[in-house]
Order: structure tokens, then C-alpha cells, then sequence
């Protein structure tokens, strides 16, 4: 939004729980990782985190919410809460990449100009969240797989996008994305592993990030319910 924040998290659940209502279901799920824990900026002492919809404490208030002001037998979560975004791009690379992995993706800015006709899901190579998606899943994908699905571009090199990686890898005078993307630190994680699995194919890679200590196996704190929907 231009002139403001639209938490398009809160939108969506909004829009899930009407239907659910009128549908007499009791659970809405999410499909919302750990993320958007860590602020983008700071106005003074004041975090701005472009994500906060997607936060922990956002999935607790409005559960709190729905359960007093709605009815007490409506659960709404997330029961991908308790993973990293890394995490959950290594599950879904282990599981799905075969059957999803040229036909998904998580580019606003390529679906947005489909419009309503966006049947056929793509990537504009060119985007913050396009970026961070390369980020995430290079550890776990050859360069060969991941390089098909942006049109045989590799990210990593492109120079249009050079103050986006430095802006998610934490490095140069680029702040992070006002995006929807992984934390520095996950991200410069995903950034080594990748100089790792990529080294034999392509060589070196482009930038000198900081090595960061991120456990991207830790497991965080969810909704207790939400687990028996992990499948």
C-alpha cells in the first residue's frame, strides 16, 4: 500500500473465517511459517516490521479475538508456525518440489499483473520476493532446477538485483525489503549452504556475506492444537 501498511494476513483470515461460519466449520488454517519476527527498520527506538500480521503474537491476538467476540469453538492458526521459512523450503523441496516445483510461486509482482487470470502461476525475476525465494531454496535445489523456473536466469548475478541480496543478506547500505521475506540471519544461513551444494556446478558465488550462527532446524512455539493438521 503507498500510503500506509494493509495487513493482508488479517484480510485473508477475515475472509477464511466468514466462509468457515458459513460453511459451519470450526478450523481455519494458515500456512504461515515463523516470519516476520524481525523489524525491517527502526523510527528511533520504534521496530517497523512490514510483516507483523504474520507474527506469533498476531496469530495469538486474533485467535484471542475469535474465541471471545465470535465463538469459542472457531480455531484459526497456523500449523507451520513452529518452522523457519528454511525449513519449510527444505520439507517442500523433500516432498513436493517433483509434483510443484515448476508450477508454484510467491511473486506478487509477476501474479498481480495476471489480474484475475493468473491460472498459470509465475515469477518475475526481478523482485524482492523473488530474490528471497532463490535465497531459500538454493541450499536445496540445483542450479540447473532453480535457474529453470526464472526463465534460465541466475539470480545470484543479476546486477538489477545486487542491492536486493545486499539488502537481505545483511550487507553493504541496503536496508532490508519492506517485503514479506526470511530473516537476515536464516538468509545468510540459505546463502552458505547454497556456496556449498552450488561450488562443483557454477563456482563461487558473487557476495562476501558474514557467517551467522541460525539453527534453522529450532522449532518455535504454536498454537498446541494446530499440530495434529501436520501432516
Amino acid at each position: 500500500a503507498l500510503n500506509g501498511h494493509v495487513p493482508v494476513t488479517f484480510v485473508v483470515l477475515s475472509i477464511a473465517l466468514m466462509e468457515a461460519i458459513l460453511n459451519r466449520k470450526n478450523i481455519v488454517l494458515a500456512s504461515i511459517g515463523h516470519e516476520g519476527e524481525e523489524p525491517h527498520a527502526f523510527i528511533e527506538d520504534l521496530p517497523v516490521t512490514h510483516q507483523w500480521s504474520k507474527t506469533w503474537k498476531a496469530e495469538k491476538l486474533f485467535s484471542e479475538y475469535v474465541h471471545r467476540y465470535i465463538s469459542p469453538n472457531i480455531s484459526v492458526g497456523s500449523p507451520l508456525r513452529g518452522y523457519s521459512e528454511l525449513r519449510i523450503a527444505e520439507l517442500f523441496t523433500e516432498y513436493s518440489w517433483g509434483k510443484f516445483g515448476k508450477s508454484f510461486s510467491s511473486c506478487n509482482r509477476a501474479n498481480y499483473a495476471q489480474g484475475q487470470d493468473n491460472t498459470h502461476l509465475k515469477w518475475c525475476g526481478e523482485c524482492p520476493k523473488c530474490a528471497n525465494s532463490y535465497l531459500l531454496f538454493a541450499p536445496f535445489v540445483s542450479p540447473h532446477e532453480l535457474q529453470a523456473i526464472f526463465n534460465g536466469q541466475d539470480l545470484f548475478t543479476k546486477q538489477s538485483l545486487k542491492p536486493v541480496f545486499e539488502g537481505l543478506l545483511g550487507i553493504g547500505d541496503a536496508i532490508k525489503p519492506f517485503e514479506c521475506i526470511g530473516e537476515i540471519d536464516e538468509l545468510r544461513t540459505a546463502y552458505y549452504m547454497a556456496k556449498k551444494r552450488w561450488r562443483d556446478e557454477i563456482g563461487s558465488l558473487p557476495f562476501s556475506v558474514p557467517e551467522a550462527e541460525y539453527d534453522y532446524k529450532k522449532e518455535y512455539p504454536v498454537q498446541r492444537w494446530t499440530e495434529e493438521y501436520l501432516v
